[in-house]
């Protein structure tokens, strides 16, 4: 069966998982169903056809190692270089084993693929284990963050992890939620918690433009919420008051205010931490270095009196 879809708009093809098969597909979705019932016609010129083909060379009678077993969610991933790869859930990896495994397609990038010899034995292909072992014979998914983290899902375990660029937990989270819909106690074992999928939305995520983002009651029952405060806020991600430049950046960032009164801000990476803090004069340029900021995606917070919460976004190259 087909365990996951993902979408790649500019070249309006699909990627899907097929764990049955232990492969990856790539078809185009441009076809109509008529066109889709041959290998003519869409986009592609090849109808219906297995644009790509990945991880089991065997299903198709070919030489090669086997890459894929019984992988789950395949997704996109375009690279800083401009190519283009592809990234699962490595579910039998090895003996009680899952991995991330990614590699780069062979692709040109206008999204023609090249011969099915190309398709056997990619040159970089990498299965990561992490600095701990986990493994989930079924269900289970890996996100690519903009940070260089993942956030994977270990679905027999309905465990949520992130891991950072060498494969530390730096973040983790029990599903307490059985699958009859009842929440265990915090502390408590959660038992038939199986999850099949997670997916981080960062603070900009469209849908979350012009809402009042409001933190609700604990999943868990009996919870120990002392140490935990989730404010109410209006996210508005078009902060037209203020302007950042250059973007990208490399050693420093200039922000200039067009706003009437002071606007506190705070700068976090996507992984959380607090690398800038202060105070936007009125009508004027604020630089703010990043000398000493790791490259990656940061997410700029800037607090109006109203109690509005501005976003704005940049990368340090």
């Amino acid at each position: 069966h087909l365990n996951s879809v993902d979408y790649q708009p500019e070249w309006d093809q699909i990627v899907v998982s097929s764990r049955k098969f232990s492969e990856v597909w790539v078809i185009d979705h441009s076809t109509t169903a008529a066109e889709a019932a041959t290998n003519q016609g869409g986009r592609s010129g090849q109808g219906g056809a297995l644009l790509y083909r990945f991880g089991n060379p065997a299903a198709w009678q070919q030489p090669g190692e086997q890459q894929l077993f019984s992988q789950h969610d395949a997704r996109w991933l375009p690279q800083p270089s401009g190519e283009t790869a592809i990234s699962v859930f490595n579910n039998a990896y090895a003996s009680n084993t899952s991995a991330i495994s990614t590699w780069t397609l062979p692709v040109s990038a206008q999204g023609v693929y090249e011969s099915t010899t190309d398709w056997l034995t990619p040159t970089d292909i990498n299965h990561a284990t992490g600095a701990e072992t986990v493994y989930s014979p079924f269900m289970s998914s890996a996100q690519a963050l903009p940070n260089g983290h993942y956030l994977l899902c270990v679905g027999n375990q309905g465990r949520l992890l992130e891991w950072n660029a060498a494969g530390e937990v730096v973040w983790e989270y029990l599903n307490p939620v059985n699958s009859q819909g009842n929440a265990a106690a915090q502390g408590a074992t959660a038992r038939q918690n199986q999850t099949f999928r997670a997916t981080k939305y960062l603070p900009d995520f469209p849908a979350f433009q012009n809402r009042v983002l409001i933190g609700t009651t604990p999943v868990e029952l009996n919870p120990d919420s002392s140490n935990c405060f989730v404010p109410p806020l209006v996210i508005v991600s078009s902060a037209n008051e203020v302007s950042l430049a250059p973007n990208p950046a490399t050693t420093s960032i200039t922000l200039t205010s067009t706003a009437t009164q002071a606007l506190p801000y705070q700068c976090y990476s996507t992984a959380g931490r607090l690398l800038g803090s202060g105070t936007l004069a009125p009508q004027q340029d604020t630089r703010l270095s990043l000398t000493d900021w790791p490259r990656g995606l940061y997410i700029l917070w800037l607090f109006q009196p109203s109690g509005k919460v501005l976003a704005k976004r940049f990368i340090k190259g």
